[in-house]
């Protein structure tokens, strides 16, 4: 009888505490990000109202750049992330690591020397005190990149979470007494995020100080790992670049033909949307991990399940956009053109969520990185294209915001598709709805005023959820069960 109970109780315990920690790190991501996300909110609203917009624009135009110096570690950490996600911190080879450590250092410390030359030769002097410092924050973004991929691909969420959050409460600590101070220089708030940035670096550095300590290997000796890391994780790297490249030549269009308060406007334009990626991706922290020990049955199940959750709740949130609109062009009135703006490019969230979320960490735990950038690829093309077209042509902001709304839908169904036909589900009427649902929004924010087309899409959305009913509640049981036994 015993050799029958206690196999039964193990498992049940292993269960147990395997939900408990799936539990205890979605709760450490999300509270964490959460944080993040008031910072963000508190940010966003704040630098436009006490800064000027040429102070403002230049300080958005750091952060465009800091999307793109991820290229720098050339996929090597996406492939680390990729290599040992899943596994414990304990059973990490430490000499290993200490030696990607301090390889991956003296790699940025040449990069950066080199792209400091390379920036000599540009004159205009805003520009280049900004790239200037772009580079400095270069070394430091990227060797904190190296600590949260170990402390995210071994799942410990709970020194993640603390890195991410205090990075940003560092940086509106500084703001804030900025503000007090009155000043008004871009320069100085960069210089605040490379402080904030290093601050935290060092903190995260202590949290792998046992395997950072340890004498490295010969390069030699990882040779082989690098190689392979680094062929993995290219494809990730290159999707990712090529992902902020969608919106970027656009950005970078705007900016030309018009000049730099336009791009900055256009800029808050796009952080109010990419506010909830912000709470969203502490989710996508977790959920890679659980994706990729799970079989082939759960997840087909999950990502059905999953998404007839999640879309309906993106769909919804949508309603809180208009009274962003309100309050801010109450509190921002010069940003006005970019309030309005808004409502076209906030449906990108819906995509954006479901691709970062589901998509992408199902075609990278199948080993189909290849595909992320194909998609990603055709995506910017069609971006260069169109943004040509919308921008030099017809010199037209409106339709340059449609312009990024139609390439995150190419982007979220050409990915989605091919998953779909991988794992064998049927999507196409799901897709006909989203598609409904998204020019419904974006009509009503561009032809009604703003209370009639809070109540015109509450209304749809209404008929939408009652349509939906009897799908939403049977995905919540299903959900429940397969996290209670997974």
């Amino acid at each position: 009888m015993k050799t029958i109970i206690l196999p039964l109780i193990r498992k049940e315990i292993s269960l147990n505490s395997k939900t408990r920690n799936m539990v205890k790190n979605l709760r450490y991501a999300l509270s964490a990000n959460f944080f993040v996300l008031i910072i963000a909110v508190i940010l966003n609203i704040f630098l436009p109202k006490y800064f000027s917009i040429k102070t403002y624009s230049y300080w958005q135009l750091y952060l465009f750049y800091l999307n793109y110096i991820g290229f720098f570690h050339f996929g090597w950490l996406d492939g680390i992330y990729l290599e040992y996600s899943g596994d414990t911190y304990d059973k990490l080879n430490k000499k290993k690591i200490s030696t990607f450590f301090w390889a991956h250092l003296c790699f940025q410390m040449i990069i950066l020397l080199i792209l400091i030359l390379i920036i000599n030769f540009i004159s205009a002097e805003e520009k280049y005190e900004v790239l200037l410092l772009t580079i400095l924050a270069m070394i430091i973004s990227n060797m904190r990149t190296f600590v949260l991929v170990i402390l995210q691909a071994t799942s410990r969420i709970k020194e993640y979470s603390q890195i991410a959050k205090n990075d940003r409460f560092i940086l509106l600590i500084l703001i804030i007494v900025y503000i007090l101070t009155k000043g008004d220089n871009f320069a100085v708030l960069i210089l605040f995020d490379i402080i904030s940035k290093l601050i935290i670096t060092v903190i995260g550095i202590y949290f792998i100080r046992d395997a950072i300590k340890i004498k490295p290997y010969s390069f030699k000796v990882v040779v082989p790992d690098f190689k392979r890391q680094l062929i993995s994780g290219s494809s990730i790297m290159l999707s990712t670049i090529i992902t902020g490249l969608i919106t970027g030549v656009l950005r970078i269009f705007i900016e030309n033909n018009w000049n730099i308060d336009t791009f900055g406007k256009i800029s808050f334009t796009l952080n109010i949307s990419n506010l909830f990626l912000i709470f969203i991706g502490s989710i996508s922290i977790v959920v890679f991990p659980i994706i990729k020990r799970s079989d082939d049955y759960f997840l087909k199940n999950f990502y059905l399940n999953f998404r007839n959750l999640i879309v309906p709740i993106c769909y919804a949130s949508l309603l809180f956009l208009f009274p962003i609109k309100i309050i801010l062009s109450h509190f921002l009135p010069e940003y006005s053109d970019s309030i309005f703006y808004s409502g076209i490019i906030f449906p990108t969230v819906v995509f954006e969520i479901r691709l970062n979320l589901l998509v992408y960490n199902y075609l990278k735990n199948f080993k189909e990185e290849k595909v992320i950038l194909l998609v990603n690829f055709v995506t910017l093309i069609f971006s260069v294209f169109l943004s040509s077209i919308t921008v030099y042509v017809f010199k037209s902001l409106l339709l340059s915001m449609v312009v990024l709304l139609i390439c995150s839908v190419i982007k979220c169904i050409l990915a989605e598709m091919y998953l779909a036909k991988y794992i064998q589900v049927k999507l196409d009427r799901k897709i006909t709805f989203d598609i409904i649902m998204t020019t419904s929004f974006v009509l009503l924010n561009i032809f009604q005023p703003v209370i009639i087309g809070a109540v015109e899409y509450l209304l749809i959305i209404i008929i939408y959820l009652i349509n939906q009913k009897k799908e939403i509640m049977e995905s919540f049981y299903q959900i429940k069960n397969i996290i209670k036994n997974q």
